[in-house]
């Protein structure tokens, strides 16, 4: 008999996000959990778990499920931070409902990974990832962009759906990780 060292898949609900979201807030703003760059120090998920227990009682999180959902959210920011910035004036945003707004035809013709799916869906946390993520992004003449980071993926490699299961977010089925995609909601 073989045992599997993969934890179960865990399902994310709103309350958890929200509180995963706050309890990064509260580490850059206490210092220290911070580099000059953006990125956290080592140790800063062993506090999470923590954290978010005594934020949500019952919570039971693992260090390696909070990770792959920081690195989710951290992708999908980036994304829509990319969208939003100088070198796609063609995007606009909905401050009121967190989305990026643009014609479908334009989304389509804009090649970027992890883009897939975030036309005209909310991204609740979007204010709160910019204070924990903001500076985590290179600037100057050697960085790239995630359209130039494409260029490096495998031909026909999709680095959203690797991830994440593509899905139906009018499905009225109830709140899951692979069906809200971090509070993605459709925007009507």
């Amino acid at each position: 008999m073989t045992s599997s060292s993969r934890l179960p898949k865990h399902t994310w609900t709103k309350e958890e996000e929200a509180g995963l979201v706050e309890c990064l807030v509260e580490l850059v703003n206490a210092g220290g959990w911070r580099s000059d760059n953006g990125t956290f120090r080592p140790g800063y998920l062993n506090q999470l778990p923590r954290m978010m227990a005594f934020k949500i009682p019952g919570c039971n999180i693992h260090a390696s499920t909070i990770d792959s959902r920081i690195k989710l959210m951290k992708r999908m920011f980036h994304a829509l931070a990319e969208m939003r910035g100088p070198n796609c004036s063609d995007f606009g945003w909905n401050d009121e409902k967190k989305c990026i707004v643009a014609e479908k035809e334009v989304f389509d013709d804009w090649s970027h990974p992890a883009a897939k799916g975030l036309l005209n869906k909310s991204f609740v946390h979007y204010d709160e990832l910019s204070y924990v993520f903001g500076k985590d992004r290179a600037t100057g003449g050697r960085a790239e962009s995630f359209a130039d980071i494409a260029s490096n993926d495998p031909p026909g490699y999709d680095a959203f759906t690797a991830d994440v299961p593509d899905t139906d977010c009018n499905d009225p089925t109830p709140y899951t990780e692979s069906k809200s995609l971090l509070n993605i909601e459709q925007v009507v």
